[in-house]
């Protein structure tokens, strides 16, 4: 059996990407073509790309989305904007990947690999290890930072449950003292007509969130949130939902729903309602919509926030992989 590695674009191994993806170790959004080509389109100008495809008998079997700046080789895509990196690997074709990948990148030339962002137990922490440390690469494999997520139960009841008494006591009350402060509803934004409107909206109470959002919400960043609804390949993947508290939109977060899991991407809130607990309480419902349209995992993403974890959230740990010649 003859592998090797072929140069390709978006376009050309796009669906391809898409049937490997689901026969991959790792299967998340941030790793599909469309993600990836859209990140691409509006950050990857002027940059080379590395993205290579390998081939067994002309059957794809793994893909490799890199970028090469200065002599660093990365993963396509910064931590700002992908909570989760890895390799594409037809299962049970990760040795013959990993082997081969080293060759590659001997090919293509480098003083340091920096890949973050990858997922615990993901077979690239392993193997990729083994194979450089046998060409006598330096290699050094760390904690990153963890993506906190819930394993969501088949009713809202059971997943309240699960919660220890203190956690369910705080969510019941802090719904309660919403309801009695005035009229509120949850609404997502799901037709394509909307989307302008409630992006600028999202935006607005994402900046007056705190400083820090504000502040990385960069005009190109801004782009890449506006056009995210249209942007990715596969539209039913993009949820907006909004808490609405007397008619106005106080709280707000965006998600993706991706093979059943629903990944809390990134959300704002108007801080003259912080004493109503909007920020959480929009969280909380997201939880209860993903209980009630049968997914079967909420992950929280990147960030050992403290709301996480009262809300049920166990830790999947992303590692970070770095070689040195």
């Amino acid at each position: 059996m003859v592998a090797s590695w072929k140069s390709c674009s978006f376009d050309i191994i796009f669906d391809q990407w898409e049937e490997l993806l689901i026969n991959s170790f790792t299967n998340e959004i941030f790793l599909t073509a469309g993600w990836q080509k859209y990140w691409w389109t509006k950050f990857g100008t002027g940059t080379p790309t590395l993205l290579f495809a390998l081939t067994e008998n002309s059957h794809l079997i793994g893909l490799a989305p890199l970028l090469k700046k200065d002599e660093t080789i990365t993963f396509i895509g910064g931590s700002d904007l992908f909570d989760y990196h890895d390799f594409v690997v037809m299962r049970g074709k990760e040795e013959l990947f990993y082997e081969k990948l080293v060759e590659l990148i001997q090919e293509i030339g480098f003083d340091e690999l920096d890949l973050k962002s990858i997922p615990e137990n993901s077979p690239t922490l392993v193997l990729f290890s083994q194979y450089l440390r046998k060409i006598g690469v330096d290699v050094e494999v760390c904690k990153e930072d963890v993506a906190p997520f819930l394993k969501l139960q088949s009713t809202w009841e059971q997943y309240l449950a699960r919660l220890n008494k203190k956690n369910r006591h705080e969510i019941n009350r802090k719904i309660r003292k919403l309801d009695s402060s005035g009229s509120y509803a949850h609404d997502i934004c799901s037709q394509p007509s909307e989307h302008p409107d409630c992006i600028s909206d999202f935006i607005r109470l994402m900046k007056l969130s705190s400083p820090v959002k504000s502040d990385f919400l960069t005009p190109p960043r801004e782009e890449f949130f506006r056009g995210l609804p249209s942007g990715l390949s596969e539209p039913d993947i993009f949820k907006l939902s909004f808490l609405k508290f007397e008619g106005l939109r106080v709280a707000s977060c965006i998600s993706f729903e991706y093979k059943r899991t629903v990944y809390l991407y990134n959300s704002g809130y108007d801080p003259d309602f912080s004493h109503l607990s909007i920020g959480l309480i929009n969280t909380i419902l997201c939880i209860k919509d993903a209980i009630n349209s049968n997914h079967s995992t909420f992950d929280f993403l990147r960030g050992n926030e403290r709301y996480k974890y009262n809300l049920g959230g166990e830790d999947r740990i992303l590692f970070q992989l770095r070689a040195t010649k």
